[in-house]
This record gives structure tokens, C-alpha cells and sequence, in this order.
């Protein structure tokens, strides 16, 4: 059971990684830094909106963007720190690892 906790954990954190890369990348793209019509540019920025606009068209749909800015990005990197926060504090990674024969 340790280790499916553990693996779910390391497949948030490369989420939560990709997802920082997913807002430098935008910030890039959208402040004219990098044109999205370039092959690599095109490439990688294509593979991430694949990969998170799925993610976060459902917040989009209860939290619309205010003000030019979208929270959903927000919301959704609040949410996969909180599921991560909460198996390390209550699942079996945040409890102590006893090991047999080592007095405690």
C-alpha cells in the first residue's frame, strides 16, 4: 500500500512540475518571447495544452477568467499541493518508518 502511495505522490509532484512549466511556457508565448508557429515551439506547447486543457476546462466552466486572468490554473495547482499536502500528513508517507530491531 506504501508504494502506491508513494508512486501517486511522485506523479503529482511531475504534474505540479509540468504544470510550472506549462506557466512559464504561456507567459513566453503570450509576451511574444517565443511564436507558437515555431516547429519545436509548436511541438512542446501543443503537448501541454493537450496534456492540461482537459485538466482545466471543468474549473473554467464554475470559474470563468476575471479581469484577464485565469484562475483556474490556479485553483487546479492549489488543488494537486493540497492531495499532496494530505498524503504526506495523513497517508502512509508522513508516518514514521519503524525498522525492525532499531530500538525507538
Amino acid at each position: 500500500m506504501y508504494s502506491l502511495f508513494y508512486v501517486t505522490d511522485i506523479l503529482l509532484g511531475f504534474l505540479e512540475t509540468m504544470m510550472v512549466i506549462y506557466a512559464i511556457f504561456s507567459l513566453l508565448v503570450f509576451f511574444g518571447v517565443l511564436k507558437p508557429y515555431g516547429r519545436i515551439t509548436s511541438l512542446v506547447w501543443g503537448t501541454l495544452q493537450t496534456m492540461f486543457e482537459p485538466l482545466l476546462r471543468p474549473i473554467r466552466r464554475y470559474l470563468p477568467p476575471m479581469g484577464g486572468f485565469d484562475w483556474s490554473f490556479l485553483v487546479f495547482y492549489l488543488l494537486i499541493v493540497l492531495v499532496r499536502s494530505l498524503l504526506r500528513e495523513y497517508g502512509p508517507l508522513g508516518q514514521a518508518v519503524v525498522l525492525p530491531g532499531v530500538a525507538g
